[in-house]
C-alpha cells in the first residue's frame, strides 16, 4: 500500500519556506507551518512521514520542539529533517540528542536536498511497514494468549477435605507454563499437574497446547500416571525431537481415600510436600525432561494424610530478580517457601509477599510464574 502521508515544512522564514516548495519535487500534499504551534497542531493532525524544521532563525526554540515531537508516540516513525547555517556545529550535536535524524546546510542545495528528502521518504515507510508489521504480530499473540487463557482450568473441582489454590502470570502475551487438574474415576481421587515449556511466546505456547491436550486425553481414558508420561515424551520427540525445545513436569494422583500421593516428575522443580508432623520431603526428578530422551517408567508413592500440604511452582519463581539484577535462586527461594507453607493460610499470596520483603522491594518476573498449592484439610 502506498504511503500517502503528507510532508510538514516549519519555518518562520519565506525565503526558506519559497526554496523548500520550490525545490521538493514529491507529488506528496505539502503542509506548511509558520509557527511551531502550528507545526505541532499538523504534525499531530495529519502523522506527516517527514517534517523538514527550520531551526536557524528560532533562537534555541527548536530544540524543545524536537523533544515535543518525539514524546509522541503518534509521530516515532516521522522522519525529521533539521535545516541548520553551515557553522551551527552544537546546534546540529544538540539537535541529535533531542531526536533529529538528519540535517541538512542551509541555504538549500537543490540535488541534496532531493537526496536527502528521498532517503528520509525511504526510512519513513520502512519504519511504518515495521510498526504495523509488530502490530499485527502483537495482535496474534494477543489472540494466543486468550486462547491460551480458556485452556487453563475454568474452575477448581470440588472436594470437600481439599483445599486448592492456583496463580498464573506469563511474562509476555504467551507464555509456556500450564498447570491443570480433573477428578479421576472413583470416589476421591484427584490428578494434578505442572509443566513449563522452554522459551517464551507463540513457540512455547504451542508446546504447552500439546502438553495439555495429551493430559486431558489420559483422563477421558483414564491412563496411568507412567503412560500419560510416555504418551507426552512420545509427541513431544516427534514434533521437537531434533530441536532444542524440551517440556519439565510433575503429575500427581491423590488418593483420599487410600492416603497417598503418587508422582512422577520430569526434570522440573522439586516439589514441596509438608506432612502434619512438620517435616517437609522435596519431591525430586524421577525422570529426564521430556522432548530429548526416552524416559524411564519411574514413579513414587509418598503419604497424603489429612494436615498434609502440597506445592507445585514453575521455575519463575526462583529466576526472579531485584531491579538491579539480584536473583533470588532456587535454596532462597525453598526455604522461603517451607516457611510459607508452615504458617499455612493463602500460601500462594504470601509466598509473593515474603520474596518481595526478602529482597527489600517488589521483584520483576522475567519468566513466566504459576503454582498450585493443595492442603488437605485435618479432620475433624
Amino acid at each position: 500500500m502506498q504511503d500517502e502521508s503528507p510532508l510538514l515544512i516549519i519555518t518562520d522564514s519565506a525565503l526558506v519556506r519559497d526554496a523548500l516548495v520550490t525545490h521538493i519535487s514529491e507529488t506528496r500534499r505539502l503542509l506548511i507551518a509558520d509557527s511551531h504551534d502550528v507545526g505541532m497542531e499538523l504534525a499531530l493532525s495529519f502523522r506527516p512521514a517527514l517534517i523538514l524544521l527550520d531551526a536557524s532563525s528560532t533562537d534555541g526554540e527548536a530544540l524543545a520542539l524536537l523533544r515535543a515531537f518525539r514524546s509522541e508516540p503518534h509521530l516515532d516513525d516521522t522522519f525529521i529533517l533539521v535545516l541548520s547555517d553551515e557553522a551551527a556545529v552544537l546546534e546540529r550535536l544538540e539537535a541529535s540528542r533531542a531526536g533529529a535524524d538528519d540535517f541538512l546546510r542551509l541555504p538549500v542545495d537543490q540535488a541534496e536536498l532531493t537526496a536527502r528528502v528521498a532517503v528520509a521518504l525511504r526510512q519513513a515507510r520502512l519504519s511504518r511497514r515495521l510498526r504495523a508489521y509488530t502490530r499485527r504480530i502483537e495482535e496474534e499473540m494477543r489472540l494466543v494468549a486468550d486462547l491460551q487463557m480458556r485452556l487453563l482450568p475454568a474452575y477448581t473441582p470440588y472436594l470437600a477435605s481439599l483445599r486448592i489454590d492456583s496463580f498464573y502470570q506469563p511474562s509476555t502475551e504467551a507464555s509456556g507454563d500450564y498447570f491443570d487438574h480433573f477428578l479421576l474415576p472413583g470416589e476421591d481421587r484427584l490428578r494434578v499437574v505442572i509443566a513449563d515449556a522452554s522459551g517464551h511466546g507463540a513457540r512455547s505456547a504451542v508446546l504447552m497446547t500439546m502438553v495439555r491436550t495429551l493430559f486431558h486425553a489420559s483422563h477421558a481414558a483414564n491412563t496411568p500416571l507412567t503412560d500419560m508420561l510416555l504418551e507426552i515424551n512420545t509427541n513431544l520427540l516427534d514434533v521437537v525431537g531434533n530441536e532444542p525445545d524440551f517440556v519439565t513436569l510433575f503429575a500427581a494422583d491423590l488418593d483420599l481415600r487410600g492416603n497417598t500421593l503418587r508422582y512422577v516428575n520430569a526434570g522440573h522443580c522439586p516439589a514441596l510436600l509438608r506432612h502434619p508432623d512438620g517435616t517437609t520431603m522435596r519431591l525430586s526428578g524421577t525422570t529426564p525432561l521430556l522432548g530429548f530422551f526416552g524416559v524411564r517408567e519411574t514413579e513414587r508413592l509418598v503419604p497424603f494424610t489429612p494436615g498434609t500440604r502440597l506445592l507445585l511452582y514453575t521455575d519463575g519463581f526462583h529466576d526472579c530478580a531485584t531491579a538491579s539484577g539480584r536473583r533470588l535462586g532456587i535454596d532462597r527461594f525453598l526455604s522461603l517457601a517451607e516457611a510459607t507453607m508452615r504458617r499455612g493460610g493463602d500460601v500462594l499470596s504470601s509466598l509473593r509477599e515474603d520474596i518481595s520483603t526478602t529482597f527489600g522491594e517488589p521483584p520483576t518476573w522475567p519468566d513466566d510464574v504459576t503454582a498450585l498449592y493443595i492442603e488437605r484439610k485435618e479432620e475433624a
